[in-house]
C-alpha cells in the first residue's frame, strides 16, 4: 500500500515536471513571439517614420519647386509684357540683363551689339564688372567666348565650350578678354541675323536651364527686332525709303570714330540734281516726287551693302563710302552721274521734260575734316559753288 503511494507520488511529480517544462517552453515561445512582434513593430514604425520624413521632404521640395516655377513664370510674364511695349533698342539690354540676373542667379553680366558690318561687338550695358574693364570694350567677331558665340550663333554654356575642338579652345584662350568670365553666352537672332549677345560670367545651375535660355533668347530676339524695325521707320525717308539725314549723321560720326581707331580712310559723296526745282515747277510735285523715288532706287541698286545712303534735302542725296579713298570715291560718283544721265527716264513722268543731270562732290576723312559736321559743311558748300559755275560733273574737294 505504501509502495503504491510512493509510485503515485512519483508519477505525480513526473507529470508535474513535464507540465512545468512544457509551460516554460510555451512561455519562452510566447516571449519569443512577443519579441519578434515587438521587433517587427519597431521596424514598421521606423519604416513609417522614414517614409513620413521622405514624404515631407518631397512635399517641401515640390513646394519649393512650385514656388520657383511660379517665380520664373511671373518674371517671364513681366518680361513678355514689357518687351511687348514700345522700347528703343538701347532700352532692351538693361532689361534683358536684369531678367537674366533673376532667372539664372547671375552675376557679372554684359550685353553687346554688333556693328553694322558684323565684324565687331560693342559693349552697351554691363552689371557687376569693373569700370576699367568695360570702358570702350570692343570684341572682334570670333574672338574669345563672346565672339565665338556670336560667330557660331548658338547659345553656349561652360560645358559646351569644353566640348569644342582643341583648335577652337586654343583660339578662345588666346583671344579672350582677361577678367571677363563666361558661364553662359546667349546670342539674340532673328532669321539668322545677329542682333546682340549677352554674357553671364557667374550663375547658379538650373534644371530647366536649356528651356529658360530658349525662352529668354526668343523673347529678347523678338524685342530687339521690333526695336530695329521701329528705329528703321524713324530713321527712313518716307518718299525714297533711304535713310534720313538725322540717322545718317549719327552713323557717320560713329564710322569716323571707327576709321580713326583703325586708321581707315572714309569718303562721303554728295549728289544734287541739276535744275530740279525748275523741273518740279514745270512738271508738278507729283512728277517731281516720282523722279526722286527713281533716284533713290538707282542709288539703292548701285551702292554697296556696307555703305550708307540717305536723302539729305529735297533733291540732295549723300552716300557714305567706307574704307574708300578719294580716287575710288570719285570713280563711284562718276558711275552714278552716268547712270542718272542715261537711265533716269524723267519723260515718263512728264513727257515734255528733258533729261535731268546730277552734280557730285567728294569729301574725305581725314583729309577734309575729322567729324561729320565739318565734312558735311565742306561738301554741301563746295557742291553749291560747283553747281553755280558748271554742273553735271563729279569733283573732289580741294
Amino acid at each position: 500500500m505504501q509502495s503504491l503511494l510512493y509510485l503515485a507520488i512519483l508519477i505525480f511529480f513526473f507529470l508535474f515536471l513535464i507540465f512545468l517544462l512544457n509551460w516554460r517552453h510555451e512561455k519562452g515561445k510566447t516571449q519569443q513571439i512577443e519579441q519578434e512582434y515587438q521587433r517587427r513593430l519597431s521596424f514598421e514604425e521606423r519604416h513609417s517614420a522614414e517614409a513620413l520624413r521622405s514624404m515631407k521632404a518631397k512635399v517641401e521640395s515640390f513646394d519649393k519647386e512650385s514656388s520657383e516655377k511660379k517665380r520664373l513664370f511671373v518674371i517671364l510674364l513681366d518680361l513678355a509684357k514689357t518687351l511687348g511695349g514700345v522700347l528703343g533698342r538701347e532700352e532692351i539690354p538693361p532689361l534683358l540683363v536684369q531678367i537674366a540676373q533673376q532667372i539664372f542667379d547671375g552675376d557679372e553680366l554684359s550685353f553687346f551689339f554688333p556693328d553694322a558690318h558684323r565684324t565687331e561687338l560693342r559693349l552697351v550695358f554691363s552689371y557687376g564688372l569693373p569700370k576699367e574693364l568695360t570702358k570702350n570694350l570692343v570684341i572682334k567677331m570670333g574672338d574669345g567666348y563672346i565672339g565665338h558665340t556670336a560667330a557660331k550663333k548658338l547659345a553656349m554654356t561652360k560645358q559646351d565650350f569644353e566640348n569644342e575642338s582643341n583648335i577652337v579652345k586654343e583660339k578662345i584662350a588666346q583671344t579672350k578678354i582677361e577678367g571677363l568670365n563666361t558661364f553662359l553666352c546667349i546670342p539674340f537672332l532673328y532669321r539668322g541675323n545677329l542682333l546682340g549677345v549677352m554674357n553671364i560670367g557667374k550663375a547658379g545651375q538650373k534644371e530647366e536651364e536649356k528651356n529658360l535660355i530658349l525662352l529668354l533668347q526668343n523673347l529678347g530676339s523678338i524685342a530687339l527686332e521690333n526695336a530695329r524695325l521701329l528705329e528703321e521707320l524713324q530713321s527712313t525717308d518716307r518718299l525714297t525709303g533711304l535713310y534720313n539725314w538725322r540717322y545718317f549723321e549719327e552713323r557717320l560720326n560713329a564710322e569716323i570714330s571707327r576709321a580713326m581707331r583703325f586708321g581707315h580712310s572714309l569718303s562721303v559723296a554728295f549728289f544734287d540734281l541739276d535744275h530740279f526745282r525748275a523741273y518740279n515747277d514745270l512738271a508738278g510735285s507729283e512728277a517731281g516726287d516720282a523722279v526722286l523715288k527713281d533716284v533713290g532706287e538707282l542709288l539703292r541698286n548701285n551702292v554697296r551693302k556696307i555703305d550708307l545712303t540717305c536723302r539729305k534735302e529735297e533733291d540732295m542725296f549723300v552716300v557714305m563710302l567706307l574704307e574708300t579713298d578719294r580716287e575710288q570715291a570719285q570713280q563711284f560718283g562718276e558711275k552714278i552721274r552716268r547712270l542718272v544721265e542715261t537711265e533716269l527716264q524723267v519723260s515718263k513722268h512728264f513727257p515734255s521734260a528733258e533729261k535731268i543731270t546730277v552734280s557730285g562732290m567728294i569729301v574725305n576723312y581725314p583729309r577734309d575734316g575729322n567729324n561729320a559736321g565739318t565734312l558735311c559743311q565742306t561738301g554741301t558748300k563746295l557742291l553749291a559753288e560747283f553747281q553755280k559755275t558748271s554742273g553735271n560733273g563729279i569733283v573732289v574737294a580741294t
